[in-house]
């Protein structure tokens, strides 16, 4: 039987080694990440044009000949990491705008830019597309085609981690001397079944990670992004991490029912803690979304 203070060192212990792997994920992705922008030009770029609408085509030249004409590029083909295009015309053209997508052309406004006038235009973002759409109203032909590809340089701050992991052991402390863990410790260390039960927990997990992994996957596959979103996936194995917990320890949460709260708000905390952006600018509109909720926060409408 372990005595007191071993059973709050252990959950010390365990607590600090899970807040901490979770910290580094967190911080991984967060991580100040610098972009070296390369370009390439894209030879017989003719090739890669998929769609001509309202333009008559006399070899690199476009005519105009209805409303909303475009021309649509696509570069599977390509064997290239693309972020991003740049066109470049003969002569100074107008106005000119390019939407980029991949497979889901209800997302193009989303990636877009537009100029009034001018002979080129680029666009370049994080993410990689190999569809893009060009509309110009006017005539124009195309002199150059290039492709722009962003590589990521992560840099390491080990300030960030040491602070990291000392608020973790914090947290870690608070977690291990308070009463809901010691109370579910106290009753797990008289269980006649603890190993079995330890083995259907380590399972329950691995098997739920799995699952997390083909379910954003399936949604990948059938929404037709090529996005796998790690929040999304993370939260759907923190659902499902709570029912392998209740599944475990149902017979103790029955008798301390406020355990299963605690377990749900750690583990739904942690989720919230994740998935929550740290930079503005995630969304367009992102000053309008936190000024509405002051203004909820101080009862306005």
């Amino acid at each position: 039987m372990l005595k007191k203070r071993n059973r709050r060192t252990i959950t010390l212990i365990v607590c600090f080694l899970v807040l901490a792997i979770v910290s580094t994920i967190y911080i991984n992705q967060y991580r100040n990440v610098k972009y070296e922008k390369t370009t390439g030009q894209i030879k017989n770029w003719e090739k890669y044009v998929c769609d001509v609408k309202n333009y008559s085509q006399d070899g690199d030249r476009y005519s105009m000949t209805g409303d909303d004409p475009h021309v649509l590029f696509d570069f599977n083909s390509l064997n290239e990491d693309i972020n991003g295009i740049k066109i470049d015309f003969t002569g100074k053209v107008g106005p000119i705008q390019i939407f980029a997508f991949d497979g889901n052309i209800d997302a193009m406004d989303r990636n877009s830019v537009a100029a009034e006038k001018g002979s080129s235009i680029e666009y370049c973002g994080p993410a990689q597309w190999k569809n893009y759409r060009l509309d110009v109203d006017s005539d124009f032909e195309i002199e150059n085609v290039e492709y722009i590809s962003m590589k990521p340089v992560r840099s390491f701050n080990i300030l960030k981690y040491l602070v990291a992991y000392i608020l973790n052991l914090i947290v870690a402390g608070i977690i291990a001397y308070s009463d809901p863990v010691y109370i579910l410790f106290s009753q797990l260390k008289d269980e006649k079944r603890l190993k079995l039960k330890i083995g259907v927990f380590i399972a329950g997990t691995a098997l739920s990670a799995f699952i997390a992994f083909v379910f954003e996957r399936g949604i990948v596959y059938v929404a037709g992004d090529s996005y796998v979103n790690p929040y999304r996936r993370f939260a759907i194995w923190g659902i499902l991490e709570i029912l392998v917990i209740v599944a475990v320890l149902w017979k103790n949460f029955i008798q301390e029912l406020h355990l299963i709260l605690f377990a749900v708000i750690i583990i739904l905390g942690a989720i919230n803690v994740y998935a929550t952006p740290i930079e503005v600018g995630v969304s367009w509109d992102d000053e309008i979304h936190y000024a509405r909720t002051l203004y909820l926060a101080d009862g306005m409408n």
